[in-house]
């Protein structure tokens, strides 16, 4: 019953194993991702396959690999997984929360970026692609939209990207 709910985005009083379910953030092709509580408080986003789509076997196999070569990227411009999960038939992925926005975004609101951030930006990104590059793994969806910038201060500047760091998403 909670699977299903959770597939059709209502998350009201809902837990995914010890996680309260706060909100969805986001929305792929293969799966929904939830702002979510750990008991201990660390507020977290948790990518969950929906379990229609768990029914194909080759779906699930790769949500599964993705989530297991997830776990192990450690690094600061990437963004972090910790655990990979399956409740109730519901198979989840556990990653930091992160509060931005995505590059899409910015040059949606901004149309271009002066040389400088841009260069700095892409810098960033190439040295999180070089980290999942080391470890035999290739991206394969590169995109403005997976690309984070996270304030350094904690507050978003509208204005500049000098002061952000890039995680790459998904």
């Amino acid at each position: 019953y909670q699977a299903s709910l959770l597939s059709r985005g209502h998350v009201d009083d809902f837990y995914l194993g010890v996680y309260k379910i706060l909100e969805q953030i986001g929305r792929g092709r293969m799966a929904g991702v939830y702002k979510a509580a750990h008991p201990s408080g660390q507020v977290v986003a948790i990518k969950v396959l929906p379990p229609s789509r768990a029914k194909n076997g080759q779906v699930l196999a790769r949500f599964q690999r993705e989530a297991r070569l997830a776990v192990k990227l450690k690094h600061p411009n990437v963004v972090r997984a910790f655990q990979v999960g399956e409740t109730k038939g519901v198979h989840y992925l556990v990653m930091e929360y992160l509060e931005g926005e995505t590059l899409e975004e910015v040059l949606q609101r901004r149309k271009r970026l002066p040389p400088a951030e841009a260069v700095r930006l892409i810098h960033q990104a190439l040295l999180g692609l070089q980290h999942i590059s080391e470890l035999g793994m290739v991206h394969r969806d590169l995109k403005p939209a997976n690309l984070m910038l996270l304030p350094t201060r904690g507050r978003v500047e509208t204005e500049t990207t000098l002061k952000s760091t890039i995680k790459i998403l998904d």
